[in-house]
């Protein structure tokens, strides 16, 4: 049996190397008591990369006082380039202040992707004085951005900054299939001498 290493399923990433993403700019995102009356809710196309259960998101998150620093997290399905059917949703409690910090929502159950398909990744206030940001990646990556708050959408935006990971998948190693290969080649090799004696 050939040895595997565990490794978890990238679903989809923007994030830059060593999961970086924008300091200075970002999408942001308020309950109705934060800004006139309106509801800013941001929601990120994307692609899922491989059919597997979500484990974890990643989503690059900054909070902006006065008012309550939560926000939520949610997944939901794409139909009609715009969210329709929530598979999941999640509080992220105490975001930091400032332009972003990674946080991390891990532990999630129940949420399956199916590879090739669309979904969106949704970020607003976890309450009606919250204001918040999803800071831009920074790897060039643009797509479908909506305010599911006021329902406009535009196609060739900057997407936020976010990673989805799913389940664990076993990966064989290469170093035993290189074994075999070699022992094949050296059966061939011994039965070609002995043929030929």
């Amino acid at each position: 049996m050939p040895l595997e290493t565990a490794r978890a399923a990238v679903l989809y990433s923007d994030l830059g190397p060593g999961n970086s993403f924008s300091n200075s700019s970002g999408w942001e995102f308020n309950g109705t008591d934060a800004y006139d009356d309106i509801l800013n809710v941001d929601a990120f196309n994307f692609k899922a990369a491989h059919t597997s259960a979500v484990t974890q998101i990643d989503v690059a998150l900054g909070y902006m006082s006065p008012g309550t620093d939560t926000v939520v997290v949610s997944l939901w399905t794409n139909s009609g380039s715009y969210p329709t059917t929530q598979l999941g949703a999640w509080d992220v409690n105490g975001v930091p202040g400032g332009s972003g910090t990674l946080e991390t929502i891990s532990g999630i159950t129940g949420v399956d992707l199916t590879a090739g398909t669309d979904y969106f990744l949704v970020v607003g206030p976890g309450a009606a004085d919250t204001q918040g940001l999803v800071a831009w990646n920074t790897t060039g990556a643009v797509g479908l951005v909506c305010n599911a708050g006021t329902g406009d959408c535009s196609t060739t935006e900057t997407e936020g900054a976010f990673d989805v990971i799913g389940g664990v998948q076993s990966v064989p190693e290469p170093a035993p299939f290189a074994v075999l290969l070699a022992a094949l080649a050296g059966l061939g090799i011994v039965r070609r001498r002995q043929k030929a004696l």
